[in-house]
């Protein structure tokens, strides 16, 4: 099936903030903030990789992290300090293509030419 695009960042969105809801409900410390991982972990808090609550498995990556839920569907996320002391989720099209693929959809002729294009970075705040 394919998506057209502006479904495809809402499949993905809904996917983030279900990933949202379980790591702020497991793990102590993140003050409301996803981005803190990445201090837990420099501090050894947290580990590079594991599973969240055995519900969502996580791995720290580069200034990132990828989680891939229960259903096995992969968001992939930056973190960016510049905009919030506190750290945002961002992400571009090509995190977008690869969570469409994972739920076994086919990313949308739209969403490939703005790949091809710019990149289309999108943030995630709050």
């Amino acid at each position: 099936m394919i998506l057209d695009p502006a479904g495809e960042v809402k499949e993905f969105l809904r996917a983030l903030y279900h990933v949202r809801s379980v790591v702020f409900e497991e793990i102590p410390g993140l003050h409301g903030s996803v981005p803190s991982m990445r201090w837990m972990y420099h501090s050894k808090a947290l580990d590079k990789s594991g599973s969240v609550g055995g519900r969502i498995d996580y791995n720290m990556h580069g200034i990132g992290c990828w989680f891939i839920d229960e259903s096995g569907a992969l968001i992939d996320v930056d973190f960016d300090y510049s905009v919030d002391e506190k750290g945002v989720e961002i992400f571009d099209c090509w995190r977008v293509k690869r969570y469409s693929e994972s739920i076994g959809s086919e990313a949308s002729p739209v969403l490939k030419k703005l790949l091809t294009l710019a990149g289309g970075l999108f943030l995630l705040s709050g």
